[in-house]
């Protein structure tokens, strides 16, 4: 059985912050200690490599991300590469949508608007 954490847009300023990176904070027991990174994109766990969580959309395309340390957010830091404000542009998300995670196992994630 998966688990889901539902996110609810409440105006432009809170859409505006989520095209930079969707918090985790409220669920961050969901994800390996290994999947989350400094602020340079190295593990925080001495000795062990980063791996990367795969975000599945509900358009058909995947991004993968970290979490990173202290802000706990989803993003992908590129803007060349797909991401969180990517989806969140091609998903039509407005002020009122909602925005649902969805634990699929320890490193996979599917990410939608409900």
């Amino acid at each position: 059985m998966s688990i889901k954490h539902t996110i609810l847009v409440r105006d432009e300023q809170h859409l505006w912050f989520l095209e930079k990176g969707i918090p985790v904070f409220d669920i961050l027991d969901w994800f390996s200690p290994q999947s989350i990174s400094d602020k340079e994109g190295n593990s925080i766990k001495p000795g062990f490599p980063l791996l990367l969580i795969t975000f599945e959309t509900d358009l058909g395309w995947n991004f993968m991300s970290s979490i990173e340390n202290g802000k706990f957010l989803i993003s992908e830091r590129s803007q060349s590469r797909p991401g969180t404000q990517q989806f969140l542009k091609e998903a039509g998300v407005k002020p009122g949508d909602q925005i649902q995670i969805e634990k699929i196992n320890e490193f996979t994630f599917r990410l939608c608007k409900i």
